[in-house]
This record gives structure tokens, sequence and C-alpha cells, in this order.
């Protein structure tokens, strides 16, 4: 089990794990019977060369897809969470430090 596995699928982590496996194993099957072929057709090699180059663009575009979904989804909870919070940070000796003001924030009106 990876962490993501844990952190993604919560409570359902073990049926993650077995979908990823699953589909991760369809594909490598698929991928050795389609690429054995397509090596050995006419194109050759150079065919092949290029259907490794859509298959890494299209994971690069899915896994690029995913994390800013989930940067804008954690973005918003957030947001959700804190809107009132006074995000300042303040430093000490150059490392920057939570004071009390940062986790939350307290009426001192009279």
């Amino acid at each position: 089990m990876s962490i993501f596995s844990i952190e993604y699928g919560g409570p359902h982590s073990a049926t993650l794990v077995c979908l990823i496996d699953a589909f991760g194993f369809a594909a490598s099957a698929t991928f050795a019977f389609i690429g054995g072929r397509l090596a050995d057709s006419a194109g050759g090699w150079s065919s092949f060369m290029n259907m490794l180059i859509l298959i890494s663009a299209v994971g690069i575009i899915s896994v690029w897809a995913f994390m800013h979904a989930e940067y804008k989804a954690a973005k918003q909870v957030v947001t959700l969470i804190m809107p009132s919070v006074d995000r300042s940070v303040h430093t000490a000796g150059g490392i920057p430090s939570l004071d009390a003001n940062y986790c939350h924030k307290e009426d001192t009106s009279p």
C-alpha cells in the first residue's frame, strides 16, 4: 500500500489498491500484446516509439489534471474552514514562525 492510497482512499484504501493493481495489470498485459505486434509490423520501432510518446503524453496530462483538481479542492476547503484567519507569518531570525494570532483571531475591542 502506498501513502497516496491510504490518504486518498481512507477507509476504502484496500479497494483502491486492488483497483490500481487491476488496472495496472490490464494496461501492462494490453501493452505487451499491442506493443509487440506494433514493433513487428511494417512501421517497426518508429511506430512503437510513437506509441510510447503518445502514452506518456496522455499520462502527463492525466496526472496534471488530477493534481490541479486536488489543488483547487484543497484551496477551497481551506477557505471554507478558515475564512477569517489572519494569515500573517512572523519571522524570528529569518525562520517563519506562527504566533497565536495566526491560529485564531481574538476580539480585543473594549
